[in-house]
C-alpha cells in the first residue's frame, strides 16, 4: 500500500538513516533526534513523522529513510 500525505509547511528537524523502514529503526532514530533537539533547546511542536523513499527491492544499505519533527525555529 502507498500512502501520500500532505503536511503543513514549517520548519522541520530531520535525521536520515539507511536500512529497513522497520518500527525498531524508526524508534531508534526518533529517539536520537528527540534527544538531540532537547539537548539543543529546540522546541518540538508535533509528533514524529516517518518518511521512506525506496521500494522493497532496494538493498537495505541503499535505502533512504527519515524521521522528522516539526519545530519552532527563529
Amino acid at each position: 500500500d502507498i500512502k501520500i500525505s500532505t503536511i503543513e509547511e514549517g520548519h522541520f528537524a530531520v535525521i536520515q538513516y539507511s536500512g529497513r523502514a522497520s518500527d525498531s529503526n524508526f524508534i531508534k532514530y526518533r529517539d536520537i533526534l528527540n534527544q538531540t533537539l532537547l539537548k539543543d533547546n529546540i522546541k518540538i511542536t508535533g509528533p514524529a513523522i516517518r518518511a521512506t523513499y525506496n521500494g522493497p527491492f532496494t538493498l537495505p544499505m541503499m535505502r533512504r529513510n527519515e524521521v522528522m519533527f516539526k519545530v519552532i525555529w527563529n
